[in-house]
């Protein structure tokens, strides 16, 4: 299934999903069949009439994945199958992904968001094309050799969290701040060096890394 919708706008739900089973050689029996099962778990049931043109984002994704679920194939690829789709979406997208994989099936997907990343069995980092680091997210969190703090505080300038003994790295992560430390954690120090520089804390602690923590470490050594 690719990133982008690329079935016929100007066809319906079930006239897309026709078309694409009939490329594949099945008969229209086994197609209604399959495609009446597929939409029911894709929630498009109601819509089997609609032009694709007339379906929001998230939708037109699902039907995309009908149309490549119809063939009941063993291995699905997809390629950032929630690019440009809405939060809920995203979430009713995954929920269908996650019980298509518990019913036994193989999902390989490529993904730009992390936290999609968390939710697979095993995940491969590229670098130009090539695998270079594979492994379930709490191994990569096992394995990461680094401290992160994780830091709430009223920051005025950025450049206060520079050249802070101890710190490698420190980048803004939604409303707060992570520390990337070099050695084990010294919170009280970190805590007293930021309260030097006049910086209000509110909350300091040493967290797991996420796997965005994860990927800014690696895209540190050139793996994208």
């Amino acid at each position: 299934m690719p990133q982008r919708f690329s079935l016929y706008g100007d066809l319906t739900v079930m006239e897309n999903i026709n078309f694409f089973g009939a490329m594949y050689r099945l008969d229209r029996k086994t197609i209604i069949k399959r495609a009446d099962e597929i939409l029911e778990i894709t929630g498009l049931i109601q819509f089997k009439g609609r032009l694709a043109d007339n379906l929001s984002g998230g939708m037109r994704q699902k039907l995309a994945l009908t149309c490549s679920l119809v063939t009941h194939p063993k291995v699905l690829i997809l390629d950032e199958p929630t690019y440009g789709v809405d939060p809920e979406s995203r979430k009713e997208f995954w929920r269908i992904i996650y019980n298509l994989n518990q019913d036994g099936m193989t999902i390989l997907i490529s993904t730009p968001y992390m936290d999609e990343a968390e939710l697979c069995t095993k995940v491969a980092f590229l670098d130009r094309g090539r695998v270079v680091k594979i492994d379930s997210p709490q191994g990569f969190k096992e394995k990461y050799p680094l401290t992160i703090l994780e830091l709430k505080a009223d920051i005025k300038r950025a450049g206060l969290l520079n050249n802070i003994s101890g710190v490698q790295d420190s980048y803004f992560f939604g409303d707060r701040y992570h520390l990337v430390l070099d050695g084990p954690a010294k919170v009280d120090d970190i805590r007293s060096a930021l309260e030097q520089r006049d910086i209000r804390i509110r909350s300091l602690q040493v967290i797991e890394p996420s796997m965005d923590d994860i990927f800014v470490s690696l895209a540190g050594e050139e793996v994208v």
